[in-house]
């Protein structure tokens, strides 16, 4: 039974996930280093698919779900909604690429009170459920850890345009603010 609610999860995740993607693209100005793109890319793949190399990490995952791997799958779900949500609050300025939209403001209420980068912690959380419900500690290590570097470096990246486009207002929100974990980080 956990392993059909865990792929039920996971379609769910990637149905939000496509949704963002296709329909949400927007139109954001681009940045010269393009790399932020394919380093998430790289970065999610090599996690979720690294954990599978092993033998033992391939047979845990087979395993009876426990309360751990459970909780995973919730985390997941958690995740992709609140990415889905944050896509949703920024309606067209919403963009896949790094940049900012002309006549675009800088968002510094709700949930961004907060936190600066809430689809990102949306993605992060969304990671680490998968990782919690693979039941090895191996994949579990590779696949919470892998892509959420991925995420960090588009944060960088997002954060060097933001800087570049609000400037004063933008640093004065990161005093406030904490990039993905409520006052934390």
């Amino acid at each position: 039974m956990g392993h059909l609610i865990f792929i039920l999860a996971v379609v769910l995740a990637l149905s939000l996930e496509a949704f963002v993607v296709i329909f949400r693209r927007g139109v954001g100005a681009r940045l010269d280093e393009k790399r932020s793109r394919l380093v998430m890319l790289l970065s999610s793949n090599i996690g979720i698919f690294a954990g599978f190399l092993w033998p033992a990490a391939r047979d845990a995952f087979f395993a009876p779900f426990d309360a751990f791997r459970y909780l995973g799958v919730a985390v997941l779900l958690i995740g992709s909604i609140l990415r889905a949500l944050v896509v949703l609050r920024m309606g067209r300025h919403f963009s896949i690429d790094p940049g900012v939209q002309p006549g675009q403001v800088l968002i510094t209420d709700g949930i961004f009170r907060f936190i600066r980068h809430p689809a990102y912690a949306g993605s992060f959380l969304a990671y680490l459920g998968v990782a919690f419900s693979m039941g090895h500690p191996l994949t579990t290590t590779l696949m919470a850890t892998i892509p959420n570097l991925g995420i960090l470096y588009r944060i960088w990246v997002e954060e060097r345009i933001l800087d570049a486009v609000f400037g004063q207002e933008f640093r004065h929100y990161c005093l406030r603010s904490k990039r993905i974990i409520p006052f934390l980080f």
